[in-house]
């Protein structure tokens, strides 16, 4: 049976061979201690232990900033893996806060402040739901995944459509689907709303959003439809509704009905083209 020394011991070895004495190294006349041969800082302490002093090794400022280098290339190596397996389209990784010209909108705060407060928003299971057409909702939607990836959180976009294709007709990969998306701390489902409506298509729609929910992680979903389409279910056939319900339940509603701005960039350089043209 192993002792508290043997465990001190196997301690002291291990940083021994990761921070030990080099050729270059020294041993400082005043205090006894190895020092390192390039910074000149204490590569080695005394530390009482049981009655007795010990040198233990610790880290020179060389060793920290090599420690600390390879933990950045560790953290962006990381950062790496999560996006080329989140973004389908390797493009969703520019969309940045940093590049948005409209951070004073409402819809780039509401994103803002859901990114800051994720943690919060994650313990309570809450999504967001982002409606209307042309006003950013994708671009603010991988700015938060892009934002929650770079603090290691996994994340995934995608959109309904294409994740349902590999549902169709094998129940067994089905349920594997579903389970895939437990994974994730945020699952992003982009453009809902544009797929077929078949009952069957439906169905399938209501597993991976009822499934997401179950999960009691959150998802943000960005639809083409309005807000109040998506609120008024009596003219929908019943199993959309039942779809809406449920995103509505776990999702808090922002309505992003600024300006379009698909038309306002088209009618810009419209006007920048006239200029040119002198017409």
């Amino acid at each position: 049976m192993k002792t508290i020394g043997d465990a001190l011991l196997g301690v002291i070895r291990n940083a021994e061979e990761q921070n030990g004495p080099t050729e270059d190294d020294y041993i400082d006349p005043e205090d006894g201690l190895y020092h390192c041969g390039k910074c000149g800082e204490r590569k080695e302490k005394n530390q009482e232990f049981l009655g007795r002093t010990v040198k233990v090794p610790v880290p020179c400022r060389c060793r920290r900033e090599e420690l600390e280098a390879m933990e950045r290339s560790k953290r962006a190596d990381h950062i790496s893996l999560l996006k080329r397996e989140g973004f389908d389209d390797p493009a969703m990784e520019n969309s940045r806060f940093e590049a948005d010209d409209h951070p004073e909108s409402r819809e780039s705060q509401a994103a803002r402040n859901y990114a800051e407060n994720f943690s919060d928003f994650y313990r309570k299971g809450k999504g967001l739901v982002t409606g209307c057409v042309g006003v950013g909702k994708t671009f603010y939607a991988s700015c938060i995944a892009n934002a929650l990836m770079d603090k290691l959180r996994p994340v995934l976009f995608t959109s309904v459509s294409r994740y349902v294709r590999g549902m169709e007709g094998d129940y067994g990969n089905r349920n594997e689907r579903i389970d895939y998306l437990r994974k994730f701390d945020l699952v992003v489902f982009d453009d809902f709303g544009v797929e077929r409506s078949t009952p069957y298509m439906n169905e399938l729609i209501y597993a991976i959003i009822d499934g997401r929910v179950r999960s009691g992680k959150p998802m943000l979903v960005t639809t083409n439809l309005t807000l109040d389409v998506l609120k008024k279910t009596d003219d929908i056939p019943a199993d959309a509704a039942r779809i809406y319900d449920r995103i509505l339940a776990h999702c808090i509603p922002i309505p992003f009905d600024g300006e379009n701005l698909r038309r306002k960039q088209a009618r810009d350089e419209y006007v920048e083209f006239r200029k040119i043209l002198g017409i």
